[in-house]
């Protein structure tokens, strides 16, 4: 039994198959542009939702290892540096992890 030629996925990418069932419910504009990338509110998201637990994750992984300066990494949590700040949570978590 043989494929359709409809449903065969256009190099290898299932997302033909996603573009082509929605074309006409959502403007091919939207559908044919170029890929972009999406911000996130990493700052906001770190000093309301995350502030409390990324300090005692941060402090307590610079009390176990030796890999990052405690009184450093709480400057950039003091300072506002959510990029930075959220950097360093996530290689402390996956240190925690994978490493630990």
């Amino acid at each position: 039994m043989s494929i359709p030629q409809d449903l065969k996925f256009k190099g290898g990418a299932p997302k033909y198959l996603l573009k082509k069932a929605v074309r006409g419910l959502i403007p091919d504009d939207l559908i044919d542009r170029k890929k972009q990338g999406f911000g996130v509110p990493v700052t906001e998201w770190f000093f309301q939702r995350l502030g409390a637990r990324a300090r005692e994750e941060l402090s307590a992984f610079c009390d176990r290892t030796e890999v990052l300066d405690k009184r450093e990494v709480m400057r950039y949590l003091d300072a506002g540096q959510g990029t930075e700040a959220w950097y360093l949570l996530n290689f402390a978590l996956w240190w925690k992890e994978f490493l630990n």
